[in-house]
C-alpha cells in the first residue's frame, strides 16, 4: 500500500515536469533546420493563430469556413547544396493530428508583404516568408514540404 502511494506521488510530481520538458524541446526543434536529400534546409521561425487577416487596405479576410482559423507559419529556408533549388509555396501543406493536410490560403497569404513567394534559392543563400493556412484550432501541427529536392516534415507546437 505504501509503495503504491509513493509511486502515485512520484507520478504526480514528475510527469508534468516531463511533459513540460518535451513541449519545450518541441518548440526549440521548430527553429532547427531539417534537410531534404538535395540539402534544402527548412525551419520555422514562428507560428501564430488568428481569426482573420487584415488585408493591406484594412479589410479583414476570413477563412471560407468560419469555424476555421488562420495559422501563420513563418518559414526559414537555406540552400546548403551545390545547385540552385526552386521553391514554390504550393510545395508546403499543414496538418493537425488526425486531419488531412491543407494547402495555404492564397488570398490571405498574398495580402502580406512578407509572404513566401516562388523563388530560386541559390547555394549558400537564405530566405524567409509566411504562409497562412485555414485549419481548426490546435496546439500541435505538422508542416510538410514535398518539393523537387525531397520531403521534410516538421512538428510545430504553439502555446
Amino acid at each position: 500500500m505504501r509503495k503504491a502511494a509513493v509511486l502515485l506521488i512520484i507520478l504526480i510530481v514528475f510527469m508534468p515536469a516531463a511533459l513540460m520538458i518535451r513541449g519545450k524541446m518541441d518548440r526549440e526543434n521548430m527553429g532547427k533546420y531539417e534537410y531534404t536529400k538535395d540539402m534544402l534546409g527548412i525551419a520555422v521561425a514562428r507560428v501564430m493563430k488568428s481569426e482573420a487577416v487584415i488585408h493591406n487596405f484594412g479589410r479583414p479576410i476570413y477563412p471560407a469556413d468560419r469555424e476555421l482559423q488562420y495559422t501563420w507559419v513563418y518559414i526559414k529556408l537555406v540552400n546548403s547544396g551545390s545547385t540552385a533549388t526552386q521553391i514554390e509555396p504550393g510545395d508546403f501543406t499543414l496538418s493537425i493530428p488526425g486531419k488531412t493536410a491543407v494547402s495555404y490560403d492564397t488570398k490571405a497569404t498574398n495580402s502580406m508583404q512578407k509572404c513566401l513567394k516562388p523563388i530560386t534559392l541559390e547555394p549558400d543563400k537564405q530566405a524567409i516568408g509566411v504562409l497562412i493556412f485555414p485549419l481548426p484550432g490546435s496546439s500541435t501541427y505538422s508542416l510538410h514540404y514535398n518539393g523537387p529536392g525531397g520531403k521534410v516534415e516538421k512538428r510545430l507546437v504553439i502555446d
